[in-house]
């Protein structure tokens, strides 16, 4: 995958968990559900960027330190 691409594809997740961010934000009136929403968002766009950058994916990276 060339440099290019995985900017590309690392934009793309950041826009749509940004959006989903704020949605949760301005949607959900329980504080509580609404910050365990937020950090789901946050650990499935991490996940994702991870997978985008490291060589192999994020499933390769983790076999290896077995």
């Amino acid at each position: 995958m060339t440099a290019v691409l995985a900017v590309l594809y690392v934009s793309a997740i950041i826009l749509i968990a940004a959006f989903l961010f704020t949605a949760v934000d301005w949607l959900e009136p329980n504080r509580r559900l609404a910050i365990a929403f937020k950090c789901a968002i946050l650990a499935a766009g991490t996940a994702a960027i991870a997978n985008q950058l490291l060589p192999g994916g994020l499933l390769a990276a983790i076999d290896m330190g077995r």
